[in-house]
């Protein structure tokens, strides 16, 4: 018979002991899963907090952007914080195109929204948004004001006018210290340092022609030891260009304005602004801009070509203008060959051939601007003996040590008789340089082009302590010159060597005795514009205005002006078929150029014999009646130990609120914990 195993039984005292071991486990970790579980719902409650503040912040913002700022109501009235806004909004279906202002001046608006502060029994404060629709546009501020006050004493819209078709939300459940405050339209422009301040002042409709923006001086900080006025650029067109304080037409009150040279700082535009030094308050500033504008002071713009012209700062004001590259050392030795200067010899009675490269695959692009006539500048040993030249010429280069036939210019040195020490031989085509100095030859019409290259050859004196020039060494294997030692046969005059002997000719890796080659300005430059975008389909061009200086027989500066349709002018006619206008500061008329929407202007400059003097242009306007409609207003202030507060008005009119900040934090509490986030929006409203 089968018997099964006998099963095993726990005793008492063991079941007590296991009985014992979970308890104690369950003791350890019960807490454990509790504080676990805690955690999580704090974070889950954080989390929860911080995405409910974030929602807010943007839909104020989006509400803002969508409204007008002069149909912005906040209440109670007077208050330093307030506790309710009003707000106009336009919603339309995604397809709809229609002009919303219904054929008349005003936008025809289709809800009004409330964000309003409300206190519950239990001594919390909610941030709630209150929305009409079919918004009644034909209320009156009062009749609006008291929809809002409605609103905000009751917490909602049931007993405000048309609150059957309103309603309400709460978008932050708890908040402290949430305040609503108007962004003042006067700017402190005060501070311990000088600087440049950005300042927004909303947006205005805005129609063509001539409109007047006015600075008033509204006070100042009580830490500002002035009430200065500091004015760099103003941006009030559609396109967003920015106007140079410095060459508005500006009147003035109080005081004169008066325009800065601001080159020893680097933040400024143009390097200059506009300064009213007002001793109070009340001192205006006024600019009269035609709407719409194109201004260009501040040249050193992307997508401009400068050919043969740079952009630089001028002496006297420090502004930026642009005027022809020349009348400079156009080429260097040292830049050619840039190793130690040697102190050279050796060259008694030889034939040297140096070779100035501007387009030389090997040596480079060493020659920087172009000119119609050109001056050498030869250098002696630096230390002792002399440089004796009995005859030097330049050329332009063919290849190798060969130049152009027809472009050998004699050198001549009949001004460096002036010089201490130095010594000019009859005819002035030979000159002997004292050690450790250097001498310009006179002005010959040999033209230099950046793109080519040139040769300058001389003959020494055959006596050894008379050939000591100065030498630039280049690079192993790098030809700088040729030299025919010996050469009793003047080849410094022949631009052709290929009948010397080649075993005749040594090239050498060095400059030997030519420091620098001087250019005068080339016969003509241009500076072609950036393409700029009116943003018109079809812009009536009307004036052009161009501020230039040095003009005279010598030197000239017209422009030319062409237009199209595709954003980079390749529908456009070129430079050349462009009709050019005069620079002249009272605008000519330019209502022949073609109604499109882009439009570039190309700077033509002109140098007249001797060329030694350029025209400079300083500011380019173009101007065309802009259209109708809300225009963002800005301006970059200088700020100052010295400077005020500011007030801006358009048209006499003052500028309407800018726009409004919610600050505060926003709270939840669980199982006594606290945690809170931050609340700070600034909305500017967009819209007219």
């Amino acid at each position: 018979m089968f018997r099964s195993p006998t099963r095993p039984r726990f005793t008492l005292t063991e079941l007590l002991v296991a009985v014992t071991v979970f308890m104690t486990l369950m003791g350890v970790l019960l807490p454990v899963v509790a504080t676990v579980s805690r955690d999580y719902v704090i974070t889950r409650k954080r989390s929860e907090l911080r995405i409910e503040a974030l929602l807010a912040v943007e839909m104020i913002k989006k509400d803002f952007y969508a409204t007008a700022p002069d149909q912005v109501i906040p209440a109670p009235s007077n208050a330093a914080a307030y506790q309710a806004v009003s707000l106009p909004v336009l919603r339309r279906s995604a397809g709809e195109t229609a002009d919303p202002r219904g054929g008349g001046d005003s936008v025809l608006w289709t809800h009004t929204i409330v964000y309003h502060l409300f206190s519950n029994p239990d001594g919390t404060t909610q941030l709630r948004r209150t929305v009409f629709e079919n918004r009644d546009n034909s209320l009156t501020a009062d009749e609006r004001y008291d929809q809002l006050l409605s609103v905000l004493n009751r917490g909602d819209a049931g007993a405000a006018f048309n609150g059957q078709n309103a309603s309400t939300r709460t978008i932050l459940k708890q908040v402290e210290d949430l305040a609503i405050r108007v962004n003042e339209s006067s700017v402190d422009t005060y501070s311990s340092l000088p600087g440049r301040r950005h300042v927004y002042w909303g947006s205005r409709v805005l129609g063509p022609g001539n409109h007047t923006f006015t600075f008033v001086v509204a006070g100042r900080n009580e830490q500002s030891t002035g009430y200065g006025l500091g004015l760099d650029t103003l941006t009030v067109s559609p396109t967003g260009n920015r106007l140079e304080g410095e060459c508005l037409s500006m009147t003035s009150t109080g005081a004169l304005c008066q325009v800065q040279d601001m080159s020893a700082f680097a933040d400024w535009s143009n390097n200059a602004q506009v300064w009213l030094p007002a001793t109070g308050p009340g001192g205006t500033m006024t600019a009269t801009v035609y709407n719409d504008t194109w201004m260009k002071a501040a040249f050193a713009a992307s997508g401009a070509e400068p050919y043969r012209t740079r952009v630089v700062e001028d002496a006297d004001s420090g502004q930026v203008v642009v005027e022809m590259a020349g009348n400079t050392e156009t080429w260097v030795a040292a830049t050619q060959a840039p190793n130690a200067i040697l102190a050279d010899q050796g060259y008694e009675d030889a034939t040297i051939r140096v070779l100035v490269a501007g387009g030389d695959p090997l040596l480079g692009n060493n020659i920087l601007s172009a000119g119609m006539r050109s001056r050498v500048r030869f250098s002696a040993n630096p230390t002792t003996g002399s440089l004796a030249i009995e005859s030097a010429t330049i050329m332009e280069r063919a290849s190798g040590c060969n130049g152009v036939p027809g472009t050998l210019r004699q050198l001549t040195f009949a001004d460096a008789a002036v010089e201490p020490g130095v010594m000019v031989g009859a005819g002035g085509t030979s000159v002997t340089i004292p050690a450790g100095m250097s001498v310009y030859s006179d002005v010959t019409d040999c033209p230099i082009d950046p793109e080519k290259d040139y040769l300058v050859s001389f003959h020494l004196s055959d006596q050894p302590e008379q050939a000591m020039p100065t030498a630039w060494g280049g690079g192993t294997g790098q030809v700088h010159a040729f030299v025919i030692p010996g050469d009793d046969q003047a080849r410094e005059v022949l631009a052709d060597w290929s009948a010397v002997e080649p075993a005749r000719i040594a090239s050498l890796d060095k400059v030997v005795g030519v420091a620098a080659v001087f250019t005068s300005y080339p016969d003509i430059a241009t500076y072609t514009s950036e393409v700029f975008d009116t943003r018109l389909a079809a812009p009536e061009f009307a004036n052009m205005v161009a501020v230039a200086s040095g003009l005279g027989p010598s030197a000239d500066v017209r422009l030319r002006l062409r237009s199209g349709n595709e954003p980079d002018l390749s529908d456009a006619f070129g430079w050349e078929l462009a009709a050019d206008y005069p620079a002249a500061e009272s605008g000519v008329d330019v209502a022949a150029l073609a109604r499109k929407r882009y439009v570039q202007f190309q700077a033509v400059f002109r140098s007249f014999p001797p060329y030694d003097t350029t025209a400079r242009l300083h500011t380019f306007a173009l101007t065309w009646p802009g259209a109708t409609q809300g225009i963002d207003l800005s301006a970059v202030l200088a700020t100052g130990p010295a400077n005020g507060k500011v007030n801006l008005l358009v048209d006499g009119e003052p500028t309407p609120i800018t726009g409004f900040t919610f600050s505060g934090i926003s709270v939840r509490t669980f199982q006594s914990t606290r945690f809170q986030h931050a609340i700070s929006v600034h909305s500017e409203p967009r819209n007219r």
